[in-house]
């Protein structure tokens, strides 16, 4: 029966690869100009005794003594300390960089030693910035808690959970965005830190504004700075993978339609509340409101008595987002799709989202049928957060036809939202004219 023998000295000793190292490829230029030294003057063997341990020291720093797993090239180097980065220009980098150059050919053409001496010193502020903005960026560690929902038209907060990982050293300026797909066009404010203090941790809060509804795929997440002068900003990218469903606006005004939607569609609820029917008659208690006192009864009894209402109830309505006008041929790659009538579809959507929160506002059970999707009647947040998605997540390429919500009660009211004249209908009567 074979047993597992612990690995001999030379098993764990020897080399299992290849690998890169920083460090390795700073000591390759210090051996490649002893290499040189050693053919330019080859009398001297002390050089060529250099050379050998150099270049075994330096083969070293490339070998890979420990087992790891295969990983590919990007995903060493997304989760690598020094890769990736990516560096920026500000608008005074780009004047530093040109100055720069600038001097540099003024100082090679003139000779001039007090071109040199400026020439070192813009140079001087370039490494600086790139060594001191490295130290801020290294060892961060981030947890992100990114929203699933958004509203188009208004700032989304993304918070991202950093942490100072490094044991002396602070990193200052540091900042946070959140990296999509390169076809996607959004307004984007960075969160910022302006000090972490080692193995001290701090939120980021990145402000993100999505001009338009619909699902969107967060790619990644970016953490940079600036410091110290401000003339590049450098940063790491993480990759990641977030839905987020962008809700469309339901802040337009529709408190005319609520109006016109809650006169006569109340029905009689068979129990105490604020209505305009008489209910009962009880005695008074502590808190009643003396306009509802039963002055005859009082006159009757000599005891006050309160007069008790009946409580209406609003009926069932359903939201059916619909166009009256004959469907549209497909678009070809030769006819461009009429934006007109894009965006006018766009803010039915929008007016079809603000009925719908208004009527669950108000106490009306609302029910959604669209194109591709149908709710039944319900109410609260639950049935809000449902219709908003639905909505968010339309097709008005779609062609297929809606047809009319079945009715369970007879006291359901359907409520139809033209895709194509905004036009609000209730039972056949027109409460909003639409498009002018």
């Amino acid at each position: 029966m074979a047993t597992d023998r612990p690995a001999g000295l030379w098993q764990r000793l020897r080399p299992k690869g290849f690998r890169f190292s920083f460090g390795g490829t700073v000591m390759l230029m210090f051996t490649l100009t002893l290499g040189w030294l050693m053919i330019r003057f080859p009398r001297f063997h002390s050089i060529k005794v250099g050379f050998g341990i150099m270049l075994l020291l330096n083969l070293l720093f490339f070998l890979r003594f420990s087992d790891r797993p295969k990983r590919s090239w990007f995903d060493r180097m997304m989760q690598s300390r020094f890769f990736p980065r990516k560096l920026s220009f500000t608008n005074e980098g780009r004047f530093l960089v040109v100055i720069t150059l600038g001097m540099g050919f003024a100082a090679v053409n003139t000779g001039s030693n007090l071109l040199y001496l400026l020439l070192g010193m813009l140079l001087s502020l370039i490494t600086a910035s790139g060594i001191l903005s490295e130290f801020s960026v290294q060892k961060v560690d981030w947890v992100a808690d990114f929203p699933d929902l958004a509203v188009a038209g208004t700032e989304t907060l993304f918070p991202v959970r950093i942490r100072n990982s490094k044991r002396r050293l602070s990193s200052l300026s540091l900042d946070s965005e959140v990296l999509l797909p390169p076809d996607v066009e959004v307004r984007q404010v960075r969160g910022t830190v302006l000090k972490l203090q080692a193995g001290a941790s701090d939120r980021l809060f990145s402000r993100v504004l999505f001009p338009r509804r619909g699902r969107y795929r967060l790619v990644g997440l970016s953490l940079g700075t600036g410091y110290p002068f401000s003339f590049f900003r450098k940063s790491r990218q993480f990759q990641m993978e977030h839905p987020v469903t962008v809700l469309p606006r339901a802040d337009r005004e529709v408190s005319h339609l609520v109006f016109a939607l809650s006169a006569g569609f109340e029905e009689h609820a068979n129990r105490v509340g604020r209505g305009q029917e008489f209910f009962a008659v009880r005695p008074m208690q502590a808190g009643d409101d003396w306009r509802d006192v039963h002055w005859k009864q009082y006159a009757r009894t000599g005891r006050f008595s309160v007069r008790e209402y009946e409580a209406l109830t609003a009926r069932r309505l359903h939201v059916r987002l619909a166009s009256s006008a004959p469907t549209a041929p497909v678009a070809t790659p030769d006819k461009a799709p009429d934006k007109a009538r894009d965006e006018r579809r766009e803010e039915a959507v929008e007016l079809a989202a603000s009925l719908v929160r208004r009527l669950i506002e108000a106490g009306f059970e609302v029910g959604l049928v669209c194109p591709g999707a149908g709710l039944h009647p319900g109410a609260g947040p639950a049935m809000l957060k449902q219709a908003l998605t639905a909505l968010a997540l339309l097709d008005l390429s779609s062609t297929a036809s809606v047809p009319r919500p079945s009715m369970l009660h007879g006291r359901e009211v359907v409520v139809d939202v033209d895709l194509d004249s905004l036009e609000v209908r209730a039972d056949g009567k027109v409460l909003s004219g639409g498009m002018p």
